[in-house]
């Protein structure tokens, strides 16, 4: 069965807004001058969108069109085998308007449309930032559905310069793991319920408080952070409530964070790293709502906590090294944000996200990966979560000199074998390396080929016992067996075990 769609990249990828007094701006490109007039109809009979389109009926006028735009286009459509002004094709043209539609405006939306589908070039496509690989005939309906679909992410993101920053930067990602912490998030932000968010360092922690607190009843006012592990004992106190005059002169006497976040929220990050006497005040102003300073009364103050820790607090306050009423307090909601490790279906969201942000950022018409970075990125191990990812493709952004980040352009951790951020699996061939090595087999060949690594693999992990290789494989030993012979898996002499 032929699909007629293949979806290239995760809807919910960050863009810009257009300007909200301008219509959204469309090209359609295709020699068939009928699928333009198609198109442009329903654009304008189905959509119910302010659009302006300008149709292009070949690879030199579109990229004409494209480079004399005084206004980027919003949204490419464009036929992937689109003949020049000479009329000769070839199957580069459509990925040569993606590329100039994405340099006019790295955020613009390009779909390719096809009448010969062909899985390598709707990888191509994808790597180099289509949205979509539409394949002929066009489902009209759905691709109104598409057009409305980026209008309405165009309109409801923030500018350019708050991605990283704002309060209301969006949480990337579409795990079985982050959607539940997105169902937790949604329940806890509208209350004003302390929460305590645990993680791994660089997990994304701070990003959480602040989704909750934008989507909380204080969105309007302050957002602190504070980070506890960063300041030391003999100081915490005054900069977190403040110093009195009557221990200070009149330029020292200063609020505290507490009273810097009334109104708002408070995000005091590493509280596990925080003294044992600072604690009961912490307390005090969770239950209470008031303040101590340093050397004076205290004050009320309207402040919602959220905390964040990577260590496990339970077990601290078990062991008398955190007071074990505020964990309880704190842990009223409590929120796990899983590590990279166990989402890694959001490696490619989170990769395409930071690559269109530092790129946009920086200026350049870095539109996406080349074919081999992103198996790499899913073969890592990523000790340091989702914060060296984003180190690691806003590095490739930067070494880039073409259109698509290169291999070569990460961190050289992650390209060479040798290095730290190898994958623990390319010795066994199945490896982000190992892997590719296989995509010039025809598919039958390539499918006995991983089978007989990974039963090899899972046949050393298991000291050679057949039956626990058998048990981890979801097979029976029998079976397993007769892969063995008929594959042709080897065996380590010790491999002898039934």
């Amino acid at each position: 069965m032929q699909l007629s769609w293949l979806r290239s990249r995760h809807p919910g990828s960050m863009t810009l807004a257009p300007p909200q007094d301008r219509p959204t701006r469309i090209l359609v490109a295709d020699d068939n001058r009928d699928t333009c007039r198609y198109i442009v109809q329903h654009l304008r009979m189905e959509t119910d969108l302010p659009t302006h389109v300008d149709t292009a009926y070949d690879r030199d006028a579109a990229l004409a069109y494209l480079s004399d735009a005084e206004v980027p286009y919003d949204i490419v459509i464009a036929d992937l085998w689109m003949p020049d002004a000479a009329g000769t094709r070839d199957t580069s043209s459509g990925l040569k308007i993606l590329e100039a539609g994405r340099g006019a405006d790295p955020a613009a939306e390009v779909m390719i449309i096809t009448g010969n589908s062909s899985a390598d070039t709707a990888l191509r496509a994808s790597l180099t930032g289509a949205r979509e690989y539409i394949v002929k005939p066009i489902d009209y309906g759905r691709l109104m559905e598409l057009v409305r679909e980026i209008t309405r992410e165009r309109a409801a993101v923030a500018p350019p310069g708050g991605v990283d920053e704002s309060p209301a930067a969006p949480i990337v990602g579409a795990s079985l793991a982050m959607i539940d912490v997105m169902k937790t998030l949604g329940r806890v932000a509208p209350t004003d319920a302390t929460v305590l968010i645990q993680g791994e360092s660089g997990c994304g922690k701070e990003l959480v408080a602040k989704a909750i607190h934008a989507n909380s009843q204080r969105a309007s006012g302050p957002f602190v952070v504070v980070n506890c592990s960063a300041i030391p004992e003999n100081l915490i106190e005054a900069e977190l409530f403040g110093i009195g005059r009557r221990v200070a002169t009149e330029v020292d006497a200063r609020e505290g964070k507490f009273m810097e976040a009334d109104g708002g929220t408070i995000f005091l990050d590493e509280i596990g790293d925080m003294a044992l006497s600072v604690q009961p005040k912490i307390l005090r102003a969770i239950e209470e709502g008031e303040v101590q300073r340093v050397g004076a009364t205290g004050l009320q103050c309207d402040v919602r906590v959220i905390a964040a820790t990577n260590h496990d607090l339970e077990h601290a306050a078990h062991r008398q090294e955190f007071r074990r009423d505020l964990y309880y307090r704190l842990a009223a909601v409590s929120i796990r944000v899983p590590p990279l490790r166990e989402r890694r279906d959001d490696i490619p969201l989170l990769a395409d996200h930071f690559l269109r942000s530092h790129a946009r950022a920086l200026g350049k018409a870095v539109f996406g990966f080349d074919r081999d970075v992103l198996p790499r990125l899913m073969a890592a191990r990523w000790d340091g979560n989702v914060r060296e990812l984003k180190n690691a493709v806003e590095t490739a952004v930067v070494r880039c000199p073409g259109s698509l980040a290169r291999l070569e352009d990460l961190p050289r951790e992650l390209y060479d074998p040798a290095g730290r951020g190898a994958t623990e699996s390319d010795a066994t061939g199945l490896g982000a390396t190992g892997l590719l090595d296989l995509t010039a087999l025809p598919l039958a060949d390539a499918t006995a080929e991983f089978e007989r690594r990974l039963i090899a693999h899972v046949l050393r992990e298991a000291g050679g016992n057949v039956t626990q290789a058998a048990t981890r494989l979801g097979i029976g030993r029998t079976a397993l067996h007769r892969k063995i012979r008929n594959l042709g898996v080897r065996r380590e002499p010790d491999d002898e075990s039934p």
